[in-house]
């Protein structure tokens, strides 16, 4: 496993700063937008991400400085939930919907499952074209492979067919971030049940005094692994 610092050509002690700038400036030499169909140039420049991601984060630097670890043991999926929990608490407060959460949360599971279904729709659309655009290429590339005269352009189709497995790539990718989303989202709608947003026993505090509750709890630190405490 290479050296994190070395991925990125800084010293050890490099500031945030100069971290930042060693990967503006090596990515330019390897990003797929100027290197498409390049596999090695898009491995490159993950491993300038990933290194880049760790050593801009204090908490996961020092874990990597201190262990050679570059796992620091969280969970992205419960990281990205807490931090969407409070946004929408926020936004509850904010929008004065407070006084009736559950209509709110159940308005949002349906927005999030149409939207999650209208991503899937754009996927399958983007597959289709690129199958009809890959079955476009392979007809012509087959008709000038008959004629040996025309041996570069046969390389530029064999480029194109290349163009395209990277996009199918994309397209896998981004398959794996709507699933991601889904579970960020699956875990806070989890969170928003185990901290039972109910009126019950409650009538004094009312559902703004409940969600500033949440908020303190969750921005505590307070794992979130069995639920909030319930009501």
């Amino acid at each position: 496993m290479a050296d994190l610092y070395e991925t990125l050509d800084v010293e050890k002690a490099a500031s945030p700063g100069e971290i930042k700038k060693a990967y503006r400036r090596k990515a330019k030499d390897c990003h797929p937008d100027t290197h498409p169909g390049d596999t090695q140039a898009a491995e490159k420049f993950g491993a300038l991400v990933r290194a880049h991601d760790i050593l801009s984060d204090t908490r996961r630097r020092e874990n990597y400085d201190r262990t050679g670890d570059e796992d620091d043991g969280t969970d992205p999926i419960e990281d990205q939930a807490r931090a969407l929990f409070f946004q929408i608490c926020m936004e509850l407060l904010v929008e004065r919907e407070a006084d009736d959460i559950p209509a709110a949360i159940e308005r949002m599971k349906q927005a999030v499952a149409a939207e999650r279904e209208q991503r899937h729709d754009e996927v399958d659309r983007k597959r289709g074209e690129l199958g009809r655009r890959r079955a476009k290429i392979e007809r012509a590339g087959k008709r000038v492979l008959k004629a040996p005269e025309l041996d570069l352009l046969a390389a530029l189709f064999d480029q194109q067919l290349q163009v395209c497995d990277e996009d199918e790539r994309k397209l896998r990718a981004e398959e794996a971030e709507i699933e991601r989303d889904a579970q960020v989202n699956a875990r806070v709608f989890e969170i928003f049940e185990g901290y039972r947003f109910a009126r019950s026993g409650r009538e004094a505090q009312g559902y703004q005094g409940t969600l500033l509750a949440a908020l303190g709890f969750l921005n505590s630190g307070a794992s979130t692994a069995g639920g909030f405490s319930r009501v």
